[in-house]
């Protein structure tokens, strides 16, 4: 009996033991984690080209994870079913999209991340938010329009985007500036504004709503969330903005 209860004690040890160790190498390897910098804007307002320009800064030593690449991938390979809803399966297509950000970053030193607009809550509960850099790329709206124009006049079907996702996409991004405190992203005349809504041919009740149009001469735009860094690409290049970028994370890491 002495015997039975010395071997249960030691295969109980052995799996106690096992499971420490299994829970210290996970912490070990969430330490050695690569930073991961997420660059976050309405489609079109420029990430994939400042992507393009980080890599030519950082060669092979950082990956590189395109949300629109990932999702459209993903779509094809794992098929809605039809008894699931689409809110439930876009949910899903997220957390499989973090869940291999993460997989990236304990292989790599540093992981961009390209998505157009993503809510903080749904890959925190992934990723390690403490070493997540959040970076907003602004475009003003004026320019969204030429750009999206210009992308659905090059016939290429991938390319091809909707001005009202895009517009979407700004309402939920930005508001009023109603603090001193608040992180400015532009001044720009409500003319500006309601002519690139008269040119989209896009309803401009939601616009003069949250952002005054016909109200204010001028409206100052600042983000509803909070990011460690913000780059405007309708007044800055895709290359100079990729060495602001390079240069923050730079000072960061010191």
């Amino acid at each position: 009996m002495k015997r039975q209860v010395i071997i249960c004690a030691s295969i109980v040890a052995f799996i106690i033991a096992g499971i420490v160790i299994s829970s210290k190498r996970k912490k070990i390897s969430a330490e050695k984690a690569g930073t991961v910098i997420f660059l976050n804007g309405t489609s079109s307002a420029g990430k994939s080209s400042i992507i393009k320009e980080l890599q030519k800064i950082y060669g092979d030593s950082f990956a590189v994870v395109i949300g629109d690449d990932f999702l459209a991938t993903y779509a094809m390979e794992y098929p809605r079913p039809d008894s699931m809803k689409p809110d439930v399966y876009q949910r899903q297509m997220l957390k499989d999209a973090f869940s291999h950000v993460k997989q990236r970053s304990l292989r790599n030193e540093k992981v961009f991340v390209d998505f157009a607009e993503v809510n903080e809550k749904h890959y925190c509960a992934i990723l390690d938010c403490k070493k997540i850099v959040k970076i907003l790329v602004y475009c003003p709206l004026d320019v969204l329009v030429d750009r999206i124009a210009e992308r659905n006049r090059s016939g290429n079907s991938k390319e091809a985007r909707t001005l009202s996702m895009s517009f979407g996409q700004f309402l939920n991004m930005y508001k009023l500036q109603e603090l001193p405190e608040e992180i400015v992203v532009d001044r720009i005349e409500t003319s500006r504004l309601k002519y690139a809504l008269q040119i989209a041919e896009q309803d401009m009740k939601p616009f003069v709503e949250q952002f005054k149009l016909d109200t204010l001469k001028e409206i100052v735009l600042v983000p509803k969330n909070r990011w460690d860094l913000i780059v405007n690409t309708g007044s800055n290049s895709p290359r100079k903005i990729a060495k602001t970028i390079s240069e923050y994370l730079s000072k960061r890491d010191q």
